[in-house]
């Protein structure tokens, strides 16, 4: 595994992705079933986490890391993430990630938020979150939950230099696991390439000979 941290911009392939990602021109047996990346307006990579599309910014697969942004975000909708979410399947939220507190407040009521984000939820209605700092009272408003964002950009929020939906597009990060991390490290120290048995999904070394690695590792990686 790499340890560069890969940004993607525009149209392009998986680029030095390796197992136990797969998906696009890659191949299922590069990797394992969770993991697999579409290819949305021969544009943005996604990745589908029970039901939830979220947008592929970047990779860190040294420290198996993606970084997300819920896609919803970026069509004029509320997110569809839930604001208590803390992963799916075999990816959890990073350390490297804080939460914000979004609140819905009264229409009647007057407050003087951190900031706002007005959005359309998947039924038509117009909801605005609201924002506070964590030292404003907040009385009669309604918390609705918690949103992550990226650590590195929670004082430019607070500090008011940066918006709440700003903040949002950012992304966050997400940490995966590899169940069979040990085994895959095994197999590459003896040259050979990790993958996935097509039908039951179940890890498989792709060794068998000389000519063989080559193709796949022309495919997997």
């Amino acid at each position: 595994m790499s340890d560069q941290i890969i940004k993607l911009e525009g149209p392009r392939l998986l680029p030095n992705v390796t197992y136990p990602l797969w998906g696009v021109n890659k191949p299922n047996y590069c990797g394992q079933t969770e993991f697999q990346l579409t290819c949305k307006n021969n544009q943005n990579l996604t990745l589908v986490l029970t039901n939830l599309s979220l947008q592929v910014i970047s990779f860190d697969l040294e420290n198996q890391t993606l970084t997300v942004v819920d896609e919803s975000l970026f069509e004029g909708r509320c997110p569809s993430m839930s604001l208590n979410f803390t992963g799916a399947n075999q990816f959890t939220i990073a350390p490297t990630v804080e939460k914000i507190d979004l609140f819905i407040c009264p229409a009647s009521q007057m407050v003087s938020p951190l900031s706002a984000f007005t959005c359309r939820k998947s039924n038509g209605e117009i909801v605005t979150y609201y924002a506070f700092k964590p030292s404003d009272s907040v009385t009669d408003c309604v918390k609705m939950g918690e949103y992550p964002v990226l650590s590195s950009l929670l004082d430019e929020f607070q500090r008011s230099r940066l918006k709440l939906k700003e903040a949002l597009v950012k992304g966050f990060d997400l940490r995966f696991n590899i169940r069979d991390d040990q085994s895959c490290r095994g197999c590459s120290n003896s040259h050979g390439v990790c993958g996935s048995e097509p039908v039951s999904g179940s890890f498989q070394c792709l060794c068998y000979d000389k000519l063989i690695r080559l193709m796949y590792q022309e495919e997997c990686e």
